[in-house]
């Protein structure tokens, strides 16, 4: 199963994580930071909102299949509407939350993927900088590493031609994979793409 779930539920979740820990949420450079700072303690215990609680029921349901049928029965989610590489490392935390993200001997370590979804013209032609910005970060790095050194990507196709039109909606999916993959090759990272069609 791949789970998905969009940015516009997993910021607030992670928004009420980093206030309950009295860590900023703003701007992007301090919240991953606050982020950082989380995923090297053990993750605390706290009454939950709707919001978080919403949140964490979906990664509380991919912990308990991978725990039941195995890390490869769930071993992607996909974020629609991903902005900046905060919403990657805002899932990131939420799986922390449930111990798929955790430290083992001395070092981070996830059982899943966070796979970004890029949809609109504007996304499309900011992917390749949000990537380089994830590979360059030595945690980050380290995670993808761990997950066998390979990321992916999905790449939609509606929410681009619904902002541009056909032409422009393929022109900047062709344009934001070839940067992709030379984003990958430059910190040798494999890249997969996926594509919602």
């Amino acid at each position: 199963l791949d789970f998905r779930q969009e940015s516009s539920i997993t910021r607030p979740a992670v928004d009420e994580l980093l206030k309950a820990a009295a860590l900023p949420t703003q701007p992007a450079e301090a919240r991953i930071d606050s982020i950082r700072r989380l995923l090297s303690r053990p993750p605390a215990r706290r009454a939950e909102s709707g919001a978080l609680r919403q949140a964490l029921g979906e990664f509380r349901a991919l912990k308990e299949i991978q725990s039941d049928y195995g890390e490869e029965a769930a071993p992607r989610y996909v974020l629609s509407m991903t902005r900046s590489a905060s919403d990657v490392w805002d899932v990131l935390l939420l799986g922390h939350q449930v111990g798929l993200v955790e430290r083992k001997r001395g070092s981070l370590q996830s059982s899943f993927d966070v796979i970004p979804l890029f949809e609109t013209l504007d996304d499309l032609a900011a992917c390749p900088k949000l990537l380089d910005d994830l590979f360059s970060d030595p945690l980050y790095r380290r995670l993808v590493r761990f997950r066998h050194n390979f990321q992916e990507v999905m790449l939609g196709y509606s929410d681009s031609v619904k902002d541009g039109g056909y032409v422009a909606a393929n022109w900047a999916l062709f344009r934001a994979q070839k940067q992709l993959g030379q984003i990958a090759d430059k910190h040798g990272v494999g890249l997969g793409l996926f594509h919602g069609k």
